[in-house]
């Protein structure tokens, strides 16, 4: 018993908890980084996007069981052609500082990513709107000529440049999110601190250490506030995964979404423990814009020198599936053929591309953030390129913020990357490797591959539209290599047996709004 509270008690210091969080529904999430941003226009990875999502809510939500669009901030009807959507606001929909929500919010919102107010990685998501790529291009000065219209305080349109059937999902994306234009204009850059930010979701910002943790409390102007269980939600930015598989083990976190790898054989006796499909993908990016990743030949040696087998099978063995596409399987759609182990080839292609003993390779950088996952990844890799190819490849890890800067500005030779489905649709994979996507990164541009993009975008026949995406994989994984794909996720982690609401999908999302915790002391 004393051995136990001991326990308790350090582990609340390390957690910066308080005996009084076991006692009420506070929910304790290993969020695994520190946040970058809190502003939806710039949200671009899954540990930023979980508290984005708590503290904001689209026209559209999603079910917490099948990620069915279902209405958030509004109702909507759609016209006989699929191109106008009327969407009609709740009443007395309000901000958490107590003012009311408009229609024109959304519009105000749409239109600072679009006016480039703020670089949003994601501005072309909005590119389905009439006229909203021409505008965002400067091919249109007057905003009023965007398929985005205030009908009145409660009533907003939306017209698109083709039916596309996933659009309500989209918009339940944080990009589509509102944002409080008096509050971004009085507080500029910091008005997404604590004690400055106005959010309208069912949880508000009450508190941001760095580097410890992160808290929403429920807000009291959401519209749905009985639906709301929790009074808390905590999320501990913890990159070190042995300590926060501890704390689970402790009852210091409710949930666990990243293991271990080196104990995953232990952990998957753990009654605690799920896995279920994912929709993602690990690869990493090529800086092609650099010698020697300029050169596609030395780009496609690199990705036929390595075993991803090796990866999935022995150093991860969550059920990940080794692959060298980089779409997973969606729907109807199957990714076609793609290059795989092929060690001579590699070695070929090495030698094509010039680099032999008098014109050696020169030494090239792995970057990851800081993960003892992502590290022995980029350890296998490196002992594979070194015995396959006779190449030197160092290691440089970074924390989040840095990595992530490093990334976008393309200072890297090799980057570690991932990509989640935004959307239950191909394209959400296939548009970020469009030459004018903000999440390419790669400085990689294709012509041919663009094009096929925007056709895919008219074809409404299921097969066609699937052969087309078919053809841009292949350019990416057959020809042109600017990515290195290495294996489609599956959604492995820890949940306490008193959390409910949580279910299992392939997006990994699960509202805040509707999840529960039975109150479980401790100590007895």
């Amino acid at each position: 018993m004393y051995f136990r509270l001991c326990l308790l008690l350090m582990l609340l210091v390390v957690t910066g908890c308080s005996k009084s969080d076991f006692l009420d529904n506070t929910y304790v999430i290993a969020n695994g980084a520190e946040p970058t941003t809190f502003d939806p226009a710039l949200v671009t990875n899954v540990s930023d996007g979980r508290i984005c999502r708590g503290l904001f809510e689209g026209l559209v939500a999603l079910d917490p069981k099948g990620l069915l669009p279902i209405p958030g901030c509004a109702s909507w009807t759609v016209s006989g052609d699929g191109l106008k959507y009327t969407f009609t606001l709740r009443e007395n929909l309000k901000w958490s500082n107590g003012t009311p929500l408009l229609a024109s919010d959304f519009a105000y919102a749409w239109h600072r990513i679009l006016a480039k107010k703020v670089p949003s990685s994601y501005a072309s998501l909005l590119f389905c709107i009439k006229n909203a790529e021409s505008f965002y291009k400067s091919k249109l000065s007057n905003f009023n000529e965007v398929g985005v219209k205030v009908i009145s305080s409660t009533v907003l349109q939306v017209k698109l440049v083709r039916p596309m059937a996933y659009f309500p999902e989209l918009l339940a994306y944080p990009t589509f999110y509102p944002v409080n234009k008096q509050c971004i204009e009085t507080f500029g850059s910091q008005w997404t601190r604590p004690e400055n930010m106005v959010s309208n979701g069912a949880f508000k910002l009450s508190k941001w250490l760095p580097r410890q943790r992160v808290e929403l409390e429920a807000s009291e102007h959401y519209y749905d506030n009985k639906m709301v269980s929790l009074s808390r939600v905590r999320f501990l930015p913890y990159d070190n995964l042995n300590t926060t598989y501890l704390l689970f083990v402790n009852n210091q976190v409710d949930w666990l979404p990243s293991l271990p790898m080196e104990k995953v054989d232990e952990i998957k006796f753990n009654y605690n423990y799920y896995v279920t499909p994912y929709l993602g993908t690990y690869f990493y990016r090529f800086n092609c814009q650099k010698p020697p990743f300029n050169n596609a030949k030395v780009r496609a040696a690199f990705s036929l020198a390595i075993d991803r087998t090796a990866i999935t099978g022995y150093l991860l063995k969550g059920g990940e599936r080794a692959t060298s596409a980089f779409c997973p399987p969606i729907k109807t759609y199957k990714p076609g053929s793609t290059q795989g182990y092929d060690v001579k080839r590699a070695q070929q292609l090495l030698l094509d591309a010039g680099y032999d003993t008098e014109n050696p390779f020169p030494k090239v950088e792995i970057s990851y953030n800081t993960s003892g996952n992502h590290k022995k990844i980029a350890e296998s890799l490196v002992g594979q390129w070194q015995k396959n190819l006779g190449v030197e490849v160092g290691l440089k890890n970074s924390e989040w913020k840095t990595f992530l800067a490093d990334q976008k500005s393309q200072k890297y030779d090799l980057s570690r990357s991932s990509w989640i489905g935004d959307y239950n649709d191909p394209e959400t994979f296939y548009a970020i490797m469009s030459s004018t996507n903000g999440n390419n990164r790669t400085g990689w541009k294709n012509e041919v591959y663009d094009q096929l993009l925007e056709q895919s975008k008219s074809i409404r026949a299921i097969e066609k539209r699937n052969a087309v995406f078919a053809e841009m994989e292949s350019i990416l994984n057959q020809k042109e290599f600017p990515i290195l794909p290495i294996y489609y996720y599956v959604n492995q982690g820890l949940l306490q047996k008193n959390i409910s609401g949580w279910y299992p999908n392939i997006q990994d999302l699960h509202p805040l709004k509707f999840i529960m915790k039975t109150v479980v002391s401790p100590i007895e």
